[in-house]
């Protein structure tokens, strides 16, 4: 047959294999810009800089730790270096495949002490220790307070 027949790819089979491309038309063009553009402007800035700690939550990859070393903003994707088979390996991510690990502030021990009380309580234990005829660990030694 002569005629052109509309091949599943969306272009024009011409016969014996080959295939002419048909153009977008103009809704198709404007979804596709319309696309583009939305895309951009919900794209925000992004928490994950270089050197910040990350953990992987999507993939193959998925609970693996590392640094940010390259952040590509323009495609979106981070490079992130982590100990894969005992090897530091670049992987590059996108940002929903990966979380920052919040740095733990280190807190304090037990309470705060005051000073005063914290003297009381060293002599009671230093009197207590004489009392017993022991070897006080509490004592000073040679000149410290």
């Amino acid at each position: 047959h002569d005629r052109a027949r509309r091949n599943a790819g969306g272009g024009i089979a011409a016969g014996r294999g080959h295939v002419v491309p048909t153009p977008l038309t103009r809704a198709e063009e404007k979804r596709i810009f319309d696309r583009i553009a939305r895309d951009a402007v919900e794209q925000e800035p992004s928490k994950f800089k270089v050197g910040k700690a990350v953990r992987v939550t999507q993939g193959i990859f998925i609970g693996n730790e590392g640094t940010v070393v390259i952040a590509d903003l323009d495609r979106n994707r981070f490079t992130v270096r982590m100990d894969v088979f005992k090897r530091e390996t670049p992987t590059e991510f996108a940002p929903e495949q990966l979380e920052l690990i919040e740095e733990e502030e280190e807190e304090e021990v037990g309470p705060e002490v005051d000073d005063e009380v914290e003297q009381e309580v060293m002599a009671e234990l230093r009197e207590a220790w004489e009392d017993q005829n022991q070897v006080n660990p509490f004592k000073p030694k040679d000149g410290q307070p």
